[in-house]
């Protein structure tokens, strides 16, 4: 009678341990699957800010110049950025509200994404520039 009893225990124990050890495995594909997405949204929303800088960097071009200082018999250069000289006030404008049209529509795509992923509520999204 014992025995019959210490067989069910150990099987009963058995079970346990292999339900236990499917739901760790469930579990642990489920964090390696939201490990993943969580990367690659943030992977691709660095990309868009990297891209969105990139943009506003080359519409906010400047002209960087080099001076030479000498302060107690030492020289030093400095790099100094200023605007280019031959650019119209229209042109830099222009350049301007193109910069910041650009930046407002990734803005807009990048919460459209997100909302999405389920990362940001819709109702996020309604903030404009």
């Amino acid at each position: 009678m014992e025995k019959i009893e210490e067989k069910r225990a150990t099987s009963l124990i058995g079970r346990r341990r292999e339900v236990l050890e499917n739901t760790l495995d469930h579990q642990l594909v489920d964090l390696k699957t939201q490990s993943q997405t969580m990367m690659k949204t943030a992977v691709i929303v660095g990309g868009i800010f990297f891209v969105g800088y990139l943009l506003f960097k080359s519409f906010a071009s400047k002209k960087e110049e080099t001076k030479t200082v000498e302060l107690g018999g030492k020289k030093y250069s400095m790099m100094q950025e200023s605007e280019r000289e031959n650019e119209s006030g229209i042109v830099r404008m222009i350049k301007d509200y193109m910069a910041v049209f650009l930046m407002s529509l990734a803005k807009q795509k990048l919460m459209e994404f997100l909302s999405k992923q389920g990362i940001v509520s819709p109702s996020a999204n309604n903030n404009t520039l």
